[in-house]
């Protein structure tokens, strides 16, 4: 007889834990666990069910949505506040700023073989305020000068580039610390966020340069 057993919900069950293998859709994977468990739950006798205790791939496919609602709805924000600040026009500009950064940035963490996560989209969410500023600096130099649009578009980009580099690369490496402060799974936990956070805000900065200057 066995001198312990796991319990849940008060009834003697058995544990079984699954894990995804790298490389592959944890959303995905999910789906294809729900049908192989539904397949063997057919077969099992009435006096034994099966009771998901943890489900991953449900929590990044939440994160996944609750990011897609949060980018519409900073875009949202942003052209309301800039429409009270700014011209309609350089108020979309802004807003535009927003998903062009995120996709590329989704983009090159793929090249980069940075997964897309819960702790990754995390950082997406916390950036999504700070990838806009860049744009909006280049935005307010444009409009300040009185030039011409084409030599105001291209000055403002060019005369704040150091300035913004600068503090792009200050919000940059405040999170790098993480790395090696940290240990054991909260280090493997956390390893992706400075990496992405950082892909995110220099993505923004080249589009503030290039991008920017060619919408305006």
């Amino acid at each position: 007889e066995p001198d312990s057993y796991i319990t849940n919900n008060g009834k003697k069950a058995i544990i079984l834990s699954m894990e995804m293998r790298e490389g592959h859709n944890i959303v995905r994977y999910g789906k294809e666990v729900d049908e192989v468990l539904r397949a063997f739950e057919r077969d099992l006798p009435e006096s034994v069910s099966i009771r998901r205790i943890a489900d991953q791939p449900k929590v990044v496919g939440d994160s996944v949505s609750s990011f897609v609602r949060d980018l519409f709805v900073s875009i949202v924000v942003v052209i309301l506040v800039m429409m009270v600040l700014f011209p309609f026009r350089s108020a979309l500009v802004a807003a535009t700023s927003i998903p062009i950064s995120v996709f590329i940035s989704i983009g090159v963490m793929y090249a980069c073989g940075i997964p897309l996560n819960t702790v990754t989209l995390a950082a997406l969410i916390v950036v999504l305020g700070m990838i806009v500023d860049n744009s909006i600096i280049v935005i307010d130099a444009y409009l300040d000068k009185g030039y011409s649009r084409w030599y105001a578009a291209v000055y403002s980009a060019k005369n704040y580039f150091s300035s913004i580099l600068l503090a792009t690369l200050c919000i940059c490496v405040i999170f790098f610390p993480l790395l090696f402060t940290m240990t054991g799974q909260m280090l493997d936990f956390v390893t992706f966020f400075p990496w992405t956070l950082s892909i995110s805000l220099m993505v923004s900065l080249a589009v503030a340069m290039v991008f920017i200057p060619l919408l305006e």
